[in-house]
């Protein structure tokens, strides 16, 4: 991930803080809680689901996942 992906990543969790009138440390708690939880379900439709994200380290970081899912998204 480049600089500029890693800025907007910060940025949505900041965005997602501020709307839910919490800490940017909350919000990724709670995203790498459900990295967790995906990495360690054992049904491999999730398991290949989660695979599919771009990620430095053996888990994805919370603005890896916003940043893959936000390129999915936006097409």
């Amino acid at each position: 991930m480049d600089k500029k992906e890693l800025l907007a990543a910060q940025n949505a969790l900041e965005l997602v803080a501020k709307r839910h009138n919490t800490t940017v440390k909350m919000v990724r708690a709670h995203i790498q809680l459900g990295i967790l939880s995906g990495f360690t379900n054992p049904d491999p439709a999730i398991q290949a689901e989660w695979a599919k994200i771009p990620r430095e380290g053996e888990y994805p970081t919370p603005e890896e996942v916003v940043n893959y899912y936000a390129k999915k998204f936006r097409g």
